[in-house]
């Protein structure tokens, strides 16, 4: 930490740092250079409160600050702000280069505001951050980077979305999932829970804006549930019809006519399990389907961003049974597609549970995750959760990780 502190004093001693605060333009002005400064930006948040607790956070390292781009309707945190698009450039590259958590800094030239609402409760501000994000992780090793690369990607807005109406007993909610360990926005899925009668009433996206209709209770009390991979169990609960209480109000808020409910997700940790109940097999085999690939995804992004976590993963099947196995052709890189390329043999359910828990370990490494930080074990029908022939036998399939090390 020491040294890095010390090359950014150095690098910081080199640019001439415009104040804190962000330009802002009437409309129908046309920007000069003097103007326009290149800002070397190491988030885009959505909501406002994402954007300042990031930079709160960075504080201690840095003198970060937050902005609107109004074209793209996002909150860019930024670290250094200069009048040289060249010294920021290389500012961001020696930055990638030296600390871990900026893997993806990069460069924006022109006008930020710092005023501005937020523009996510439209559904399209988050679709344009993601792929902001995609973009970025798309450039080439930092070994092979040319100032250039340090450039804003290149990204179309959308359209804002039309503004929902709404019935009586009905609200519009945002649940704002993050990482509580580095603040990045988290999508997935989570349920919306009767918390009076303690049944599902609707299954919604994180980060995005949802209409939800009450329960029908007299406090119309519900219960937000996350169960994403790769972070632990979180819930929250309030009442819809008075949603902001003394004990909600720190992690509760109201933006417009919109509920926002903050939940920061903390990651697994040495001796967690879950079970990846969307990554799936073809029968019989060791080759999954297309749809695995995001939570398969979710594993290669927690162990990226805990290089000392190591992973078990454990195969099961339902039963015991010996039989055909069709396993992928030894070194080939095609984990999704049954083709002429497979070998089928025979053997046990605990082979085909191994052997299905190894092909997840050879995706994690062909994706960059060290080999060493993998074990594999094979269980067949050992651990079922349910009777073999019970209507809820096919769980019995399934591939949990546990982390032994973090």
């Amino acid at each position: 930490m020491k040294k890095m502190r010390l090359l950014m004093m150095v690098l910081l001693a080199t640019f001439i740092v415009h104040p804190k605060t962000g330009w802002s333009m009437s409309e129908g002005e046309e920007p000069n250079r003097d103007d326009v400064s290149s800002f070397v930006i190491v988030g885009a948040f959505s909501l406002k409160m994402n954007a300042t607790r990031y930079a709160d956070h960075l504080d201690n390292d840095f003198n970060a600050n937050y902005a609107v781009n109004p074209d793209k309707n996002l909150f860019y945190v930024y670290i250094l702000r200069v009048s040289d698009p060249e010294q920021a450039r290389q500012y961001s590259l020696n930055l990638r280069d030296t600390d871990n958590r900026f893997p993806d800094a990069w460069v924006f030239d022109g006008i930020l505001n710092t005023s501005g609402t937020d523009p996510v409760l439209v559904q399209a501000a988050y679709e344009e951050e993601k792929q902001i994000e995609n973009t970025i992780k798309s450039v080439e090793p930092i070994a092979n980077l040319s100032t250039e690369t340090a450039e804003e990607p290149p990204v179309e807005k959308k359209p804002s979305t039309p503004k929902i109406e709404l019935k009586q007993g009905e609200y519009l909610l945002f649940v704002n999932t993050i990482n509580a360990t580095n603040f990045k926005e988290i999508e997935g899925q989570v349920e919306v829970i009767d918390n009076t009668r303690q049944h599902l009433l609707k299954e919604i996206n994180s980060q995005q804006l949802v209409k939800i209709k009450a329960p029908h209770s007299q406090d119309q009390s519900v219960k937000i549930i996350s169960k994403m991979f790769g972070y632990r169990y979180a819930d929250f609960a309030f009442s819809l019809k008075n949603p902001v209480t003394d004990s909600t109000s720190q992690a509760l808020d109201i933006i417009g006519d919109s509920i926002v409910v903050d939940m920061p997700l903390t990651r697994m940790t040495k001796g967690d399990f879950q079970v990846l109940w969307n990554v799936y097999f073809y029968i019989d085999a060791a080759v999954m389907r297309a749809e695995s690939i995001s939570e398969l995804n979710s594993i290669v992004s927690m162990l990226n961003e805990n290089p000392n976590m190591k992973i078990r993963i454990h195969g099961h099947t339902n039963g015991n049974s010996h039989g055909k196995i069709i396993l992928m052709e030894q070194g080939s890189s095609d984990f999704f597609n049954l083709t002429d390329d497979n070998k089928t043999t025979k053997g046990s359910a605990k082979k085909l549970s191994e052997e299905r828990a190894k092909t997840i370990k050879n995706f994690l490494v062909f994706n960059g995750i060290e080999e060493s930080r993998l074990e594999v074990k094979g269980w067949g029908g050992k651990k079922m959760l349910y009777d073999k022939h019970a209507a809820s036998a096919k769980k019995n399939v399934r591939v949990e990780v546990e982390v032994i090390s973090d």
